[in-house]
């Protein structure tokens, strides 16, 4: 986790490391985070077709109303990427990403 310069002081450092060992138990005692109606996010198996986002329906939608409108949902645009590390990370997003490994198929 990031934090901002500074925002650590060194009497909330020592509070944390007085009470490590009750903050982890909590943590650790905790059940999943739920979403905001409550229930835990279901893990959906990779093996199949995945149903589209409501985004994706959009898009697909748009493109059977106007099949000769190339440019819905399309945002041309460039970037810079400079130094090695910059460059690695944007090298391979469908690695850690699933939406750019997305495909949708016609119906």
């Amino acid at each position: 986790m990031q934090r901002p310069k500074g925002a650590l002081t060194p009497a909330l450092r020592d509070s944390i490391k007085q009470y490590k060992p009750d903050l982890l138990h909590l943590l650790e005692s905790r059940p999943p985070t739920p979403t905001s109606n409550g229930r835990a996010l279901p893990i959906i198996s990779r093996e199949g077709a995945l149903p589209l986002s409501f985004s994706q329906e959009r898009l697909w939608l748009l493109s059977k109303l106007d099949p000769d409108n190339h440019f819905t949902g399309n945002l041309p645009f460039a970037f810079r990427i400079k130094g090695a590390g910059c460059a690695r990370a944007g090298a391979d997003p469908q690695r850690h990403h699933p939406a750019p490994r997305g495909i949708q198929s016609p119906l």
